[in-house]
């Protein structure tokens, strides 16, 4: 600021200043303004909502989305991805399935509320960013739905009572006997891997 001190006092009192000053003060103004921006980007103000929302979200089968994806999906009740017609992230009874979430960190934990709900219902205790969920039979079906939701401590909300909302769906098989054959083989395969690899060593 002290470099354009001169050239600004310059300006105030209606006097010229050189090519070269005037260069510099409108690369330094540019310089300010921008650091400004980047200071209401990162702490957020820069949003027309500006509570806390989730930035990224992955799963135990390989799912990972990002910020720009999760706000590409989202509509007036939230952000939603559809993983039900994925081959490759098909669930069965039995199965393990963690889900995490990342919070945009301008924000501390004390300034919001977090819960996970499986099919509309609350998962009782569960009020943290990872969330495991064991497949049972009453899963099974074309649509699994889990939630996870934000409140802050406002008195106002951006989706009415929430301030965030994930929702992702899964397709739930049932168990079968071919593929309960397959699952058995594949542990008894690991098994006789893990023998062999004891008497080889």
């Amino acid at each position: 600021m002290d470099r354009i001190v001169d050239s600004r006092n310059h300006l105030a009192h209606a006097n010229h200043i050189s090519t070269r000053q005037a260069e510099q003060s409108i690369c330094y103004s540019h310089d300010i303004i921008d650091s400004i921006k980047n200071y209401y980007t990162k702490v957020g103000k820069e949003k027309m909502y500006n509570v806390p929302s989730i930035i990224q979200y992955m799963d135990s089968i390989g799912t990972i989305k990002y910020e720009p994806e999760i706000n590409a999906s989202r509509n007036d009740v939230g952000a939603h991805f559809a993983f039900n017609n994925n081959e490759e992230k098909l669930l069965y009874p039995g199965d393990i399935l963690t889900l995490e979430v990342e919070v945009d960190p301008s924000f501390s934990e004390d300034d919001y509320s977090l819960w996970w709900s499986v099919q509309d219902k609350v998962a009782d205790g569960e009020t943290t960013l990872k969330f495991s969920l064991k497949i049972e039979p009453s899963h099974v079906g074309e649509r699994l739905v889990i939630e996870c939701s934000i409140q802050n401590r406002k008195t106002w909300h951006r989706y009415g009572g929430l301030d965030d909302r994930l929702m992702v769906y899964y397709k739930v098989l049932p168990l079968l006997h071919n593929h309960l054959h397959n699952r058995i083989d594949s542990s008894e395969t690991i098994i006789k891997r893990k023998r062999l690899d004891f008497i080889l060593a």
